[in-house]
């Protein structure tokens, strides 16, 4: 009720929210019935502001993820001289247009050929970006000793990039820098459709060849980059899923699964400076996926092979390609799939071993496994982070979700550690763990699904936990917030 009047005051209180007022009009006496909207209001706000304030404490705690993610500073990079730069040459600087431009592609061509053989690297001279006579094959495609043959061809394609770049000619860097990527096309077999390919994917290998090399002048790193078979890749293919992926647009429903173990006495708790299953026998050859993203699927289906040779039976390896044509129709090559759906969808389905069903790098129609023998009795397990150890040491491998960035597609050798905590995108399993003394680092031993001429013959050692020399904390990624388990029944 509003009060037209301004001046009032209040000499007693009667009952509930009606009070008796006094006007200053002459013996004339009210009584208002008066809701105090204010008094109501902040009833309802002190309480929302104390819960409000709770959650925000719990949610982010200092240790937690999300307080990581929103303010404890990621891991500083540290400022390095890069090894080289490219020069323009003198037209471009003085705004000038550059003529002759054929002319100079001459004399690039004449100036490599002549320091190319300097180093012992054999030219053939075909118009053509591969060897394909066996005169050539000694020359272009030979894995003994240092001697690296290319076409003139090559050469040409090479000098263009430089010259249409309009980048100044730099001999060594160049030649090295030639030697190098013929090396990776040959480990890799790499072929590219055409001149234009071959000239992009030149150019991305020569950019992160002055990446890695910068990266690893550092000698307080903790892991060391190398050519891997991302090296011809943009930063953007490289960190954009197109090796591969686990995040898509299904949501699956929550699934509930058995907890973990009960509490340990010492969460910080590390039985020894190394365990790693990989000794036991029970680990199968690590596997190549491609350029499918079926990361998901290999996780997925070398744990249970992991699980089943721990538990007493046989060493098998089991189908990658059954998941991708069997689960779900979102579940392909260009979009991922979701490691718990796959291991579930194998523990309670006929599940086919890799020779039954063989990978074929690429979707197709799911052929119902009704000749495949296998049912697995197991137990699917959420893990928390202070049951690892415990289920690590006991049960066998555990599987992780990660984010895998440039350095991580580069990665060679070293204790791995992440710049930034990011959503996941890729899937690997955890098969043991270790200490090191000079970085007072915990890490994981870790499988990966990216062939044995990735990091450290296919697996990665990733920081756990570790601390600086006084003993403060370091910034680290958890990644165990979603560490999924087997247990035979």
């Amino acid at each position: 009720m509003e009060l037209p009047y301004e001046h009032f005051f209040v000499r007693k209180y009667s009952r509930g929210n009606s009070y008796t007022l006094d006007e200053d009009f002459k013996d004339k006496k009210f009584k208002v019935k008066f809701i105090n909207k204010y008094f109501i209001g902040i009833c309802v706000l002190v309480p929302a502001i104390v819960i409000g304030i709770t959650i925000f404490m719990l949610t982010y705690r200092p240790g937690s993820k999300l307080f990581k993610y929103r303010f404890e500073k990621p891991v500083p990079v540290k400022t390095l001289t890069a090894i080289y730069s490219d020069k323009i040459l003198d037209c471009v600087k003085s705004s000038e247009l550059c003529k002759d431009l054929e002319g100079l592609k001459l004399k690039y061509l004449e100036r490599l050929q002549r320091k190319l053989k300097e180093k012992g690297v054999e030219i053939v001279d075909v118009d053509d970006l591969y060897c394909t006579s066996e005169t050539m094959d000694k020359f272009c495609h030979s894995i003994k000793g240092e001697k690296v043959g290319l076409t003139t061809k090559e050469l040409k394609t090479i000098i263009s990039y430089l010259v249409d770049k309009k980048i100044e000619l730099d001999d060594d860097f160049e030649v090295e820098t030639i030697i190098k990527f013929k090396k990776f096309v040959r480990t890799f077999k790499k072929e590219y459709a055409n001149a234009d390919r071959y000239k992009i994917r030149y150019s991305y290998f020569r950019r992160n060849r002055v990446y890695i090399e910068t990266f690893n002048s550092d000698k307080d790193r903790m892991y060391t980059l190398g050519y891997t078979s991302a090296a011809d890749r943009s930063e953007v293919e490289m960190t954009g899923g197109i090796l591969d992926s686990n995040t898509i647009k299904y949501v699956p429903e929550d699934d509930p699964l058995s907890s973990g173990y009960g509490q340990i006495k010492d969460p910080n708790y590390y039985p020894g400076k190394l365990f790693d299953w990989r000794d036991k026998g029970v680990i199968i050859p690590i596997r190549d996926q491609g350029r499918c993203g079926s990361c998901w699927a290999f996780a997925s289906a070398d744990l249970i092979s992991a699980a089943l040779a721990i538990g007493g039976g046989s060493k098998l390896t089991f189908s990658v390609q059954q998941m991708l044509d069997c689960i779900l129709p979102q579940f392909r090559c260009e979009e991922g799939g979701v490691p718990l759906l796959g291991v579930r969808y194998a523990i309670t389905n006929p599940y086919c071993t890799e020779e039954e069903y063989p990978y074929k790098k690429e979707d197709f129609i799911c052929k119902q496994p009704n000749q495949c023998k296998n049912k697995l009795i197991m137990k699917m397990m959420s893990l928390k982070k202070k049951d690892l150890i415990e289920h690590l040491e006991r049960e066998g491998p555990f599987l992780i979700n990660m984010y895998a960035d440039k350095d991580f597609m580069l990665y060679k050798e070293g204790i791995y550690r992440f710049r930034n905590c990011r959503r996941s995108n890729h899937a690997v399993i955890v098969v043991g763990h270790g200490y090191d003394d000079t970085h007072k680092a915990h890490y994981w031993i870790v499988r990966n699904s990216w062939g044995e001429n990735w990091g450290e013959k296919g697996y990665f050692r990733v920081v756990n936990d570790f601390e600086y020399l006084d003993g403060t904390k370091h910034y680290y990624c958890d990644l165990q917030s979603k560490a999924l388990g087997l247990k035979l029944k």
